[in-house]
């Protein structure tokens, strides 16, 4: 009855457009409202959206400047069905995921892949890597669902691919400059320079400096040097990016493109104390009076930080070996240093608790991927075909003096503060072939088979080093650490392998109407629980995707439509979740299987030109989570911690063979997600447009982990006593719903030329509103990161 009500919305697609079938039109070739204009690659080659059999929310440069989208967050009001949660409750840390499937926190993967230039972005658990970028692009596309046949590293939920503005053959360019409120600056531009007839060179570069909008009260004890802190601000924006591209065609069918891409930031961010929990000393110590203005906390916590660097080079070569067949390799080296979620105050309160402070070197991770690809069409095109091979591997230094310092956290012991310092070193291989084939069995019906086989080598260093009593200084390396220091020397190397596969099948009802559906089998690598706990390490997790979808394009008004609309039915099984621990007497976070959970729902996005003087755009995402099966594996280790007396009465409400934890809400889902955007626009006599462009985004709430109704027995024991915890109950551990308004005027086509100007404003209610958060309520307090009040700009561009 359930599957039946969520695949209704497809069959409605068949019935809402119908009479705009009956006509066949041509596609036009505006960008707003023509589908035809929108250019995916989620299938390894260029195709139309409306096309590709795969739910998809494509965006070009100019719509992301229209919707003001400079960071995943931006990026998230807009697409249904994608959550950017503030990863650890730090909004430097954006986490992914879509449909309910995403990075948690501590996981040796994320369910959701960035791709740049077909290169995967993904670092280990919170090392740095190459962020995603937002200027300059020719797109950015979000595909939902299992994406691990075709992409390099194995995606449960979906990928992310932005996809950069390559050279053109003529000269150009623009600049674009903003001014806002919060001290705001951006500088962007690009320029395209011809080199002959078989080169081009285009740079393009991005600069971004705003004030952080949250503070704190300033005098707060810095409990690494005992001294006070000035005032601080945070959740700032301190970017530069730079990127050329240099394409060569080598002869008629060899070509040859080379990006060498650099990102700088220093920006800051922390969690702050949203909500304490009674009856713990970490909730008692936070000082109320923080919670009357949002943008004001307290931390003890020193978040000044040097610059990271990432650079990147990516080469593609593409080799057209005949009219129907062509060779393609993507080679690529990315190196980051930084700090990750270092310094920060995880608890977000001017107390000894989770305190991050800067470690003495910054985190050094590098990346090597290449891909091969061979790709053609046979049978007189009716069998389009992609064969290839993918080696991963990311590096990271493990020599005692350089081996990487991923945690400095400052708390305290029973005989006083102390030092709790991670060493880690993370080092992956993974090797792919993977192959797919669609055939055209008639002009409308194609049938689609593909499959990908992983193999993952993961080795894992740990040297965690507490209740040291030493100075911070001392601790650089962990091979000459004083004598009687506690310290842990943990590590392995693990082997996993698995299979992603699909099969599916699309029809043609007519040139403007795509139906299509299929089963998808997707899988992602196990991993480390780098600090031990209750288990060393977690296995692999896979998921059934069934989905069917309809993709129609119509004569409507002045222009085109489109109405697409995608139901899904996921099964996952040994789903990879995350839950806070203690080893060795400190905190660390465990991930663990769940064997069975569900998601279902569906997506759906139309637009619209009513007439030639308004543009509609809106999307919608429903999705209905839940856990089949979801056993406490921790109700023995919690029981030997309890006094013998204590242990019988514990057992009765936790028995070891039935513990069930399904009661709780999966993280990180939207259950209802809603974006509307309207163009209104006119043309006047001398040639300038004149463009008002109003959005609203609505989101339901959503949690940060998956055990906000229950815990697990072992942190029961060890955070509140042995007694249970319904953090959903106290409000706490979750992103409450809101709605969002922008607005933006445009002035373009001035003065005979491309000069445009623009003026908007984003929260223009100046909500408060949480991005996300750590989930750690248990542990005494709820922290959490707000998302940026009222923020007021002007901008002018100049194209050439």
């Amino acid at each position: 009855m359930m599957r039946t009500a969520l695949f209704a919305g497809s069959a409605l697609a068949l019935i809402i457009p119908a009479q705009a079938f009956a006509q066949q039109v041509p596609a036009t070739t505006t960008e707003a409202g023509d589908a035809d204009a929108i250019i995916v690659t989620a299938r390894r080659t260029e195709e139309n959206l409306q096309d590709v059999p795969v739910a998809i929310t494509a965006f070009s440069q100019k719509s992301l400047d229209e919707r003001a989208i400079k960071t995943s967050f931006d990026l998230a009001k807009s697409v249904p069905g994608l959550v950017v949660n503030a990863g650890s409750g730090n909004a430097a840390l954006p986490d992914f995921s879509i449909r309910g499937r995403g990075q948690f926190f501590g996981a040796a993967s994320g369910s959701v892949e960035t791709y740049f230039a077909d290169v995967p972005l993904s670092p280990p658990f919170q090392i740095p890597t190459l962020p995603p970028q937002y200027f300059d692009l020719a797109s950015v596309q979000v595909l939902k669902g299992p994406q691990g046949t075709l992409f390099g590293r194995n995606t449960t939920g979906g990928a992310v691919l932005f996809v950069p503005q390559g050279p053109t053959k003529d000269f150009g360019g623009y600049v674009r400059a903003q001014g806002g409120n919060y001290a705001n600056r951006q500088l962007e531009a690009a320029l395209n320079l011809p080199l002959g007839e078989n080169a081009g060179l285009r740079l393009a570069g991005f600069v971004w400096h705003r004030k952080g909008y949250t503070r704190t009260v300033g005098g707060e004890l810095d409990f690494t040097t005992f001294t006070p802190l000035p005032v601080q601000h945070f959740n700032n924006q301190n970017v530069i990016e730079l990127r050329g591209t240099l394409k060569v065609d080598l002869g008629d069918r060899l070509t040859n493109s080379t990006i060498v891409t650099w990102h700088g930031d220093k920006n800051r961010s922390s969690s702050q104390a949203y909500k304490p929990r009674p009856g713990t000393p970490l909730g008692a110590a936070v000082a109320p009076s923080i919670f009357a203005d949002r943008q004001l906390t307290s931390l003890d916590t020193n978040l000044s930080r040097e610059r990271s660097s990432t650079y990147g080079i990516i080469n593609t070569t593409v080799f057209e070996l005949t009219d129907d067949v062509r060779l393609k390799n993507i080679a690529s080296y990315i190196s980051a240093r930084g700090y990750g979620n270092n310094p920060s105050d995880v608890d977000g309160a001017a107390i000894p608790g989770i305190d991050l402070v800067s470690p003495l070197r910054q985190l050094h991770n590098r990346q090597f991927v290449d891909e091969l690809q061979l790709q053609g069409s046979s049978l007189d095109k009716r069998l389009d075909w992609i064969i290839g091979a993918l080696h991963d591997q990311t590096r990271q230094p493990g020599a005692d003096e350089k081996i990487n310092i991923t945690t400095n956290t400052f708390g305290f012991s029973a005989a006083g503060p102390d030092y709790d310092v991670q060493f880690r070193q993370s080092r992956f291989t993974s090797h792919s072939v993977f192959g797919s084939a669609t055939f055209h069995a008639t002009d409308q019906l194609s049938l689609t088979a593909a499959a990908r086989h992983s193999w993952d080598n993961i080795a894992e260093r740990s040297v965690q080093v507490n209740n040291s009593m030493v100075p911070l200084a001392s601790i650089p390396n962990p091979a000459t650490l004083p004598a009687g220091v506690l310290y842990l020397d943990l590590g392995g190397k693990r082997k996993f392998q698995g299979w992603s596969y699909n099969f599916g099948a699309d029809y043609k009802v007519s040139d403007d109407v795509l139906a299509y559906g299929g089963y998808k089998r997707g899988y992602k690598r196990g991993g480390f629980n780098g600090r031990g706990g209750n288990l060393a390490d977690f296995g692999p997790e896979t998921v059934d995707n069934f989905y069917a979808g309809l993709k129609s394009t119509f004569p409507f008004g002045a222009g085109r439509g489109r109405f697409n609309v995608e139901g899904f039915w996921d099964t996952y099984h040994n789903a990879q979740r995350s839950y806070l621990d203690l080893a060795g007497g400190a905190l660390v976070t465990t991930i663990e299987n769940v064997p069975k959970s569900r998601y279902r729902g569906f997506d759906m996005d139309f637009s619209i030109e009513p007439s030639n003087w308004l543009e509609l755009n809106g999307n919608y995402t429903f999705v209905d989570a839940d856990y089949i099966r979801y056993p406490d594996r921790t109700v023995a280790t919690a029981v030997s911690l309890l006094p013998a007396a204590f242990q019988p009465i514990f057992l009765q409400s936790h028995p070891l063979d039935n513990n069930s934890l399904a009661v709780n809400p999966p993280g990180y889902v939207n259950r209802h997600k809603v974006n509307l955007q309207a163009r209104f626009h006119a043309e006047l006599p001398s040639g300038v447009e004149l463009a008002f462009i109003p959005s609203v985004s609505y989101q339901s709430k959503f949690y940060f982990n998956d055990t906000s109704v229950r815990l697990q027995a072992i942190q029961e024991v060890l955070f509140n006593g042995g007694a249970p915890l319904n953090a959903k109950a106290d409000g706490a551990n979750q992103s409450p719903g809101y709605t969002l308004v922008d607005l933006r005027a445009e002035a373009n086509h001035l003065f005979g030329r491309e000069v445009s100007l623009a003026a908007g404003v984003t929260n223009l209610t100046n909500k408060d509103y949480i991005l996300g958060g750590g989930g750690i309520y248990a542990f005494g307090v709820d922290a959490v990161s707000f998302g940026p009040p009222r923020m007021i700009y002007g901008e002018i561009s100049f194209r050439f």
